[in-house]
């Protein structure tokens, strides 16, 4: 059984910074693993009472996980922001919504065996309604070039050109998520195992 939740409880906590760990260090050889001796994966926006970590199991075994920070004002820095500059983006949003409340999205993370559309569908879900609850209308972060195909297909967008990061490792991508748009994608999300 595949099921979605925050993880509120220190033990569901570690395990999200343990699978961000064995995803991003071990399995993709991302960022620097000295950075981590203790072997989980955290930063200092884990500490945001504002934060909230998704967690998603398979039966009893954590397969994926996603970040969401909320922030009431676009001049708040989020953990994206340290990789692009989002002023540009977040201002406009801010105008078109009237609002300058977002969330700071990030370290997606699904285990390779279950990196398929069903999974993604079942955290983008939930994501969604997190956000919906919370009145957010829009979200920033910053994504590996592999997957930006699928998350587009989501109803994210690119606002920035592909660049390498040097303390990722790898090539990444700016992204933006507006929940109108996110909202006419949810209802059409089907699954295909093979698509990511």
């Amino acid at each position: 059984m595949l099921t979605v939740k925050i993880a509120s409880t220190q033990e569901e906590l570690n395990a999200v910074y343990r699978l961000r760990y064995k995803i991003y260090i071990e399995e993709e050889a991302k960022f620097n693993k000295d950075f981590f001796p203790s072997g989980v994966m955290t930063d200092e926006f884990d500490k945001n009472p504002s934060t909230l970590n998704v967690l998603m199991l398979r039966d009893s075994n954590p397969i994926g996980t996603i970040r969401c920070t909320v922030f009431e004002h676009i001049s708040e820095v989020c953990s994206a922001d340290h990789y692009y500059d989002f002023s540009e983006i977040k201002k406009g949003l801010s105008a078109k919504y009237k609002s300058g409340r977002y969330a700071g999205l990030g370290l997606i993370a699904i285990v390779a065996e279950h990196r398929n559309r069903l999974s993604l569908q079942a955290m983008v879900r939930f994501l969604y309604e997190i956000m919906k609850e919370r009145e957010i209308q829009y979200g920033v972060f910053i994504l590996n070039h592999e997957v930006e195909k699928i998350i587009t297909w989501l109803g994210a967008d690119r606002v920035g050109e592909k660049f390498y990061s040097e303390e990722i490792r790898n090539y990444i991508v700016p992204m933006k998520v507006e929940m109108e748009k996110l909202a006419l994608k949810i209802e059409n999300l089907s699954a295909d195992k093979n698509l990511i």
